[in-house]
């Protein structure tokens, strides 16, 4: 879940080795790298961080990133070597002269009362409606969500076996063969967050008969997926139109199935699973080196990130993701 705006507060401080006036900063709870001018913060400074790939809105406190929108849009830079990812502000300013009514627990999530936002990249599809808003099972199980290492990185434990996918710069897809409201099956198609029509949006033109036929045999399984190219994206992933996959959740159970399980359905139908890069035991520090480098799609330069997952599911089902430092700097 991405939240683009973080209450929090300022837990140490380093010299930047190629910068007198630079620093770099760490913040409570989080395990992001911020450079911030060293006579402008202390340690125990409350902060509001707002993370990279977030619009802060065109206000007084933002101007000096310039009017467009473009400008507006917080983004990773890499700053005499060392990578800065994302900005911290003083809240403060933010919050108005009053300053906080009572100060916020750490880790608060303020976009909203900041007008904050996560940014999302064009699409090419269209907003469609919740088809499944009356299909209570399916839209509540539905939605995906990959929890970012830097922020929740805890919620796998060190030494767990975990495997490692390549992650896909597409727009989130899903797909189940479910009852519809005359208890048949039949086959439904979704965004992230919501069911499309049939015939309402270009994602039903996705769905191949090999999809089909996957999700009639699988009743009541969710299947996740990438759809790219991304309009006006880079990321082509080989340009044609195409469907990847990278998880699955069985709607009876509330259970994810394991990434073996997935990949082994995916691949009996000759469909596209993300890039396998490897099976290993968490290391948090270790994952997010994982994240960088190139693609497994011979046609792509730079590699988006990864996606990591427990290779079973005991207890909450975790996936967290690790962002290549060069791609959140584009």
């Amino acid at each position: 879940m991405n939240q683009p705006a973080t209450f929090t507060r300022i837990s140490g401080m380093l010299p930047h080795p190629n910068a007198d006036s630079l620093s770099i900063i760490q913040v409570e709870d989080l395990a992001y790298q911020i450079l911030g001018r060293t006579d402008e913060w202390k340690v125990g400074d409350y902060c509001v961080y707002i993370e990279p790939d977030s619009i802060v809105p065109d206000t007084p406190e933002f101007e000096w990133l310039g009017a467009k929108p473009k400008y507006r849009r917080i983004r990773a830079k890499n700053i005499r070597g060392l990578h800065s990812f994302g900005l911290l502000t003083k809240p403060d300013t933010l919050f108005g002269s009053e300053g906080f009514r009572g100060i916020p627990a750490i880790g608060t999530d303020v976009s909203e009362e900041l007008s904050i936002e996560h940014w999302q990249p064009p699409g090419q599809f269209s907003e469609g409606s919740n088809e499944a808003a009356e299909y209570p099972l399916i839209a509540e199980l539905g939605k995906f969500s990959v929890e970012n290492i830097q922020r929740e990185g805890a919620l796998i434990d060190e030494g767990t076996l975990v495997v490692v996918r390549e992650k896909i710069h597409g727009q989130n897809a899903r797909f189940v063969y479910a009852k519809d409201r005359g208890g048949q099956y039949r086959l439904f198609c979704g965004k992230r967050t919501w069911w499309v029509q049939p015939g309402k949006d270009p994602i039903w033109n996705m769905a191949s008969p090999e999809i089909r036929q996957m999700c009639s045999e699988h009743p009541d399984v969710i299947f996740y997926a990438e759809l790219t190219p991304c309009q006006g994206e880079k990321w082509t992933y080989g340009g044609e139109p195409r469907v990847t996959f990278f998880a699955a959740r069985d709607t009876r159970s509330g259970r994810f199935e394991t990434d073996a399980w997935v990949s082994s359905v995916v691949n009996l139908f000759n469909l596209r699973m993300a890039p396998y890069i490897l099976t290993v035991t968490y290391d948090r520090e270790a994952m997010t080196k994982f994240g960088q480098g190139t693609s497994k799609y011979p046609d792509q330069e730079m590699r988006e990130g990864i996606v990591i997952q427990k290779a079973l599911h005991e207890g909450q089902p975790v996936f967290l993701k690790s962002i290549n430092p060069e791609y959140l700097a584009r």
